[in-house]
């Protein structure tokens, strides 16, 4: 079972020390990931995924998870906005996990790591 949730102004790190007792009550393979900021944040490492998506010039994020307002961003780049509950699972299976997100996105780097360690758990 996998957490993942957004830290907006809250410290990333200490959000997941607060929800992770929680969830550990569960009894089942399982890890809270805190997007620092948004995981919205993560898409903006690298806005060429999403090219035929996005309008336009497409912005640079250097750092994307110091980014307030990424989902904003996002709307602000695309002619009829983001809505998140129809964009991000469209976003999300373009997301590429790889070292160049890693470097600007170390939360997404977590959340990577946390799949690799709940999937090796489950095999038989």
């Amino acid at each position: 079972m996998l957490f993942l949730i957004d830290a907006d102004e809250d410290c990333a790190k200490q959000l997941c020390l607060k929800i992770r007792p929680i969830v550990e009550n569960f009894g089942l393979a399982c890890a809270v990931v805190v997007a620092v900021r948004e995981l919205e944040g993560w898409f903006l490492a690298d806005p060429g995924l999403y090219s035929d998506l996005l309008d336009g010039a497409l912005a640079s994020f250097p750092s994307p998870e110091s980014v307030r307002g990424a989902k904003e961003k996002l709307s602000a780049m695309m002619s009829d906005g983001y809505v998140e509950t129809f964009h991000q699972p469209k976003f999300a299976d373009r997301l590429v996990f790889n070292n160049d997100l890693f470097v600007k996105c170390p939360s997404a780097k977590y959340f990577y790591q946390e799949v690799l360690r709940i999937a090796a758990s489950n095999d038989p």
